[in-house]
């Protein structure tokens, strides 16, 4: 991104970086395809409005928690898109998640494991250790991808 101003556009919109048109009609990421451009027009001008507060941040968690703050009241907008917001602004920002954020599809996936999702994270520590040599968002993909596999492999035992 080539602004703050601009990551903090594709990452309220939850739009693809190479798609800049005019608002509203950039390519979105498939999984907030559904997501009312009202929500996410609000959403992004409530970040651009936090700006500051947003770059002060010194932690992927900080970043999250605050990003959860500003939105998480925004009809249409629930944990995925409070995550995958605050990932992208963290990739702006160099902020990274140091442990496994449970939302959606990597909260199923984790359940199917039998772990602990009552906290809404996982420390790396915790996981299985096939998994632990994985980055924290890495491991958040692979429980999403393949919660089916494990539903059916749970089912088969």
């Amino acid at each position: 991104m080539p602004s703050f101003d601009t990551a903090i556009y594709h990452a309220g919109f939850a739009v693809y970086n190479e798609c800049f048109k005019p608002e509203g009609r950039e390519k979105r990421f498939d999984h907030q395809r559904h997501i009312p451009l009202a929500a996410l027009k609000e959403s992004q001008a409530i970040l651009q409005a936090s700006k500051q507060r947003l770059r002060a941040c010194r932690s992927f968690h900080e970043l999250h928690r605050l990003v959860k703050q500003l939105i998480s009241g925004i009809n249409g907008v629930g944990p995925l898109v409070i995550y995958d917001t605050a990932e992208r602004l963290g990739g702006y920002l160099g902020l990274y998640p140091e442990r496994a954020y449970l939302h959606s599809g990597t909260k199923e996936g984790a359940q199917v494991l039998g772990l602990d999702v009552s906290r809404g994270v996982l420390e790396v520590a915790e996981l299985p250790k096939a998994l632990q040599a994985l980055p924290p968002r890495e491991i958040e993909n692979f429980l999403c991808i393949y919660k089916d596999r494990f539903r059916a492999i749970a089912r088969e035992i």
